[in-house]
């Protein structure tokens, strides 16, 4: 099948009189088809060239009629098959050689082929008297095979960001101009073409042309990957690696953690403790922590040796422990934190956490000695231990000597020195001198 036509190669002989090129031409030396040829009225010419190239035969050469100034075809026989091309591209060296004939009679043809070894042969076709002049016959082999090429590039595609570039060129030996490539990131791919200009690759392949160069970028993540390339086959052969580079995408945003989040006994605040670090700065970084759709900033500037030792030149002070309040009446609200971004990268969630609230109630009590309660209960004082829970509860005391716990639903047992207690300002516990009562509290919710 006829491609294409292309211009004429550089100016070759012409007859005895025009020297040979410079560079041999496989056919170009002393042969069948580097001879000017035809006698009397037949038409005369000569093929300057045979090169095989990528999925594609080239023949250049002249031809001209004695009995006619103009432009006369030859057909170009590959395998055979007829493909006639016009003598129409400019040659001086032809026209000085044969003066009053003009210099119209060159050809350069582009003929598709697939690999292994083929016959092309020229002919002349006469015009007026005379008859057809053969200019020669020649075996031509084409490349076959899978395709090859190489990564020249591949590491993070922007300073900020976690895209991945990967650059380099392919060339199928079947195929003249570009083919396609597969670039993968660890598991994932995707095809491209592999169309850019690169002079480079056309000067050390010639007659594979220049365009299969590829220069993509793939969204990827923090962290090392793997980057191949595919060489996508066409024809004979099958696709083919280019190769592998393992590419270190590094991290510019913050990241940490939440590693707690302990109520206060009123379940009106929070503790909410854990790291951050920004990957660009030795020094403390700042986190947002929110309640719901409420938050506020805060320097993670404690010490964590802990985080220290596992991201080592990361600096020591990265932790942080903060109160957040509680929105009142809440039954479970979501904690987020977010590191606070410095330098290139942005803002980054560190982690967010439900917290169930549980419902909670006051126990109130007084003392009818007039004892001052405490807020920690030592041995001896007054305490109210949860049955379902760990501990001593902490004990808040008021300006009337009074106190008061909150705990969640459930009976507990109340201990504490001899005299009258009162629960929901309506239930009285004596205790005498070393006992022990079990008060249900269930009417203490409030």
């Amino acid at each position: 099948m006829l491609i294409a036509v292309v211009g004429a190669l550089a100016v070759l002989a012409a007859g005895p009189a025009v020297a040979a090129p410079a560079t041999a031409v496989p056919g170009a030396g002393p042969g069948p088809l580097a001879q000017a040829v035809g006698a009397g009225h037949a038409p005369i010419g000569r093929v300057d060239a045979v090169t095989a190239g990528p999925g594609a035969v080239v023949v250049a050469g002249w031809a001209l009629d004695p009995d006619n100034t103009s432009s006369i075809p030859v057909t170009v026989y590959l395998d055979g098959q007829p493909h006639p091309f016009a003598t129409d591209l400019a040659r001086a060296d032809v026209g000085a050689a044969h003066p009053g004939y003009g210099d119209l009679h060159g050809f350069s043809a582009l003929l598709s082929a697939s690999p292994g070894t083929h016959q092309v042969c020229v002919t002349a076709v006469n015009s007026g008297p005379g008859s057809d002049t053969s200019l020669g016959c020649q075996a031509v082999a084409l490349p076959g095979g899978d395709p090859f090429g190489t990564i020249d590039i591949a590491g993070p595609a922007h300073l900020t960001g976690t895209d991945i570039r990967v650059a380099g060129w392919v060339i199928d030996p079947e195929v003249f101009g570009p083919t396609q490539v597969a670039v993968y990131i660890d598991d994932q791919g995707a095809w491209f073409p592999a169309g850019a200009p690169r002079s480079d690759v056309a000067a050390a392949h010639p007659g594979s042309g220049d365009a299969h160069g590829f220069d993509v970028t793939i969204p990827s993540a923090a962290g090392t990957h793997q980057a191949c390339a595919y060489g996508i086959n066409v024809g004979v052969g099958t696709n083919a690696l280019l190769g592998c580079r393992t590419v270190t995408v590094p991290r510019h945003e913050p990241f940490g953690t939440i590693d707690t989040i302990d109520l206060a006994p009123d379940r009106s605040f929070a503790a909410v403790a854990g790291w951050a670090l920004d990957p660009d700065t030795t020094a403390p970084t700042q986190v947002a922590v929110y309640v719901g759709d409420r938050g506020a900033w805060y320097l993670a500037d404690t010490p964590r040796d802990d985080v220290a030792t596992a991201f080592p030149g990361s600096g020591p002070d990265h932790g942080f422990r903060l109160w957040v309040p509680i929105p009142a009446g809440a039954t479970e609200v979501a904690v987020c934190a977010y590191g606070i971004n410095t330098g290139p990268g942005g803002n980054s969630l560190l982690a967010c956490r439900s917290v169930t609230i549980p419902a909670t109630g006051t126990i109130h009590g007084t003392y009818s000695f007039g004892y001052q309660a405490i807020p920690t209960p030592a041995s001896g004082e007054v305490a109210i231990r949860g049955g379902d829970s760990t501990g001593t509860l902490w004990v808040r005391t008021d300006e009337r000597g009074a106190y008061s716990v909150d705990v969640i639903p459930g009976s507990y047992d109340v201990t504490g020195r001899t005299g009258s207690h009162v629960f929901c300002n309506t239930t009285t516990v004596v205790l005498a001198t070393g006992a022990s009562v079990t008060a249900d509290v269930s009417c203490a919710w409030r």
